[in-house]
């Protein structure tokens, strides 16, 4: 993954994790993350970017549970 791809994707985790009542990852519900989607499709994010958010967050998730026995 390149530098610009990676910095873009740690933004839209920061940008979800900003939208969590507790900032919790450990909680999130798939409600949430609806609203989150649609927020940002109803402030014109294109849903193209929404996409790519999506994709970051799927990611983070899979390091995530990746790692999670590690921890």
């Amino acid at each position: 993954m390149k530098e610009r791809q990676r910095d873009m994707y740690a933004a839209d985790v920061r940008q979800f994790a900003a939208s969590l009542p507790n900032g919790l990852i450990e909680t999130v519900t798939k409600p949430q993350a609806q609203e989150w989607v649609t927020r940002l499709l109803q402030d014109g994010v294109t849903s193209k970017t929404v996409r790519r958010k999506l994709s970051a967050l799927r990611n983070y998730w899979r390091f995530l549970k990746a790692h999670e026995s590690r921890a």
